[in-house]
């Protein structure tokens, strides 16, 4: 079960008209955010797994915004039973023993911020702040589209900004069973693998909304994976 975050509210606008930043998240008024949150800004009993190269927790525009494993602890051992040791936010399933970047791990660990010096490293913690940045500084802070729901980070891409299919997979998995109510996939290349939809298929099956991006290409025919799954939703940009 989840509990729902205390301390989350606070007052309006949520995107405060004096923030320097207001004038580059136009975003936010293309796809009518600004009109939905008068009605809804998300919830914390929501949550969304970034399934990416990691996220920094100690971001200001993300304190507060992750959830947290109610049966588990940082103890050394698997306390709720599912296969994780101190899976208390999230996990890394990078397992690229034969190819190690600085700062990174061989094996799976529960971890899932990134390695600070790969060129990519930034990206998860981007795309996180899309999804749910809820600036402590009202007036220079970024905002993202449902700010009071819940980040997931499953890192599963290093950063060199490549990712296994079997440590995507194996992320995707992991969010499904433990009940993320959707999984965001900013990824993707123009090969299927049976691997990849077969882990999406359990996520639905589970109840999971799975979104993904449709590549920075725009709207075009090429193929391209994880977005044309037809139990993924596709988005383009």
């Amino acid at each position: 079960g989840r509990a729902p975050r205390s301390g989350s509210s606070r007052p309006d606008p949520i995107l405060d008209p004096d923030n320097v930043y207001a004038d580059s998240l136009d975003h936010l008024s293309v796809i009518r955010a600004l009109d939905a949150w008068p009605e809804t800004a998300g919830d914390s009993s929501v949550t969304v797994g970034v399934v990416d190269t990691g996220i920094y927790f100690d971001h200001p525009d993300l304190a507060g915004q992750f959830w947290r494993n109610p049966d588990e602890s940082r103890s050394g051992t698997d306390e709720d039973g599912n296969g994780y040791v101190d899976d208390v936010t999230g996990y890394d399933f990078v397992d690229r023993p034969n190819v190690v970047g600085a700062g990174d791990f061989q094996n799976r660990d529960p971890d899932p911020s990134p390695d600070s010096l790969g060129p990519f490293s930034g990206h998860g913690t981007a795309v996180a702040g899309v999804i749910a940045a809820d600036a402590n500084d009202r007036t220079a802070g970024v905002v993202g589209v449902a700010p009071k729901t819940e980040i997931v980070p499953l890192r599963a891409f290093g950063g060199d900004g490549r990712g296994q299919t079997d440590d995507i997979a194996a992320a995707i998995v992991y969010g499904a069973q433990q009940g993320v109510d959707v999984l965001n996939l900013s990824f993707g290349r123009d090969r299927a693998t049976p691997l990849l939809e077969d882990a999406i298929e359990f996520a639905v099956d589970q109840g999971t909304v799975v979104v993904a991006s449709a590549g920075n290409a725009g709207a075009v025919d090429d193929p391209h994976y994880p977005s044309d799954y037809p139990e993924v939703i596709s988005v383009v940009w």
